[in-house]
């Protein structure tokens, strides 16, 4: 007999939500980090905690200074869930920054060498061990559809909206074929 069929995520339940939050690839110490209705500061080392978040689809916010700021949405997965946000300040311009994490659909685990691009561009990253993967430097007009793409896995697409400035994050779910 082989494996059992994948079931998919369990999203039921609550998750501890862990991570750390950068400004230009240096942590940050007091930003207010807000999952769901749950919310946290970080510490000197930018490292925050949130418990009992709900499973599922949460909006997030993360205000790093006045002008610094990251907003989007993430996948909770029952467990633990390791994310990190790179913030940006508003008064950079058109210019932000996409982070996000690439996920096994079955086992929601962290997925390694996932090829994530926005297929209108020849701009691509490769998810790192943790899953997670980063564009800098993204024009207002680069954004769009975003793909994930990994053999032996179907390929996921999202829609993402303008960053003018600002950090957002996107979780990617895959499904394997």
């Amino acid at each position: 007999m082989g494996p059992a069929p994948c079931q998919g995520i369990s999203l039921g339940g609550t998750a501890r939500v862990a991570g750390l939050v950068t400004l230009s690839s240096l942590p940050v110490r007091g930003a207010v980090v807000t999952i769901g209705a749950r919310s946290a500061t970080t510490q000197e080392s930018g490292e925050f905690s949130i418990g009992d978040v709900p499973g599922g689809l949460q909006s997030f916010h993360v205000q790093a200074e006045p002008s610094a700021s990251a907003s989007g949405e993430m996948l909770v997965l029952r467990g633990h869930n390791d994310v990190r946000i790179a913030t940006a300040r508003q008064d950079q311009g058109n210019e932000g920054t996409l982070s996000g994490r690439t996920i096994d659909g079955c086992s929601g685990d962290p997925l390694a060498g996932v090829t994530v691009k926005f297929p209108s561009t020849a701009i691509e990253v490769t998810s790192g061990p943790d899953g997670n993967f980063q564009f800098g430097n993204l024009c207002c007009s680069t954004l769009g559809e975003v793909s994930a793409s990994k053999p032996g896995y179907r390929t996921s697409r999202a829609s993402v909206g303008r960053a003018y400035g600002r950090g957002l994050w996107l979780d990617l779910v895959l499904m394997p074929e």
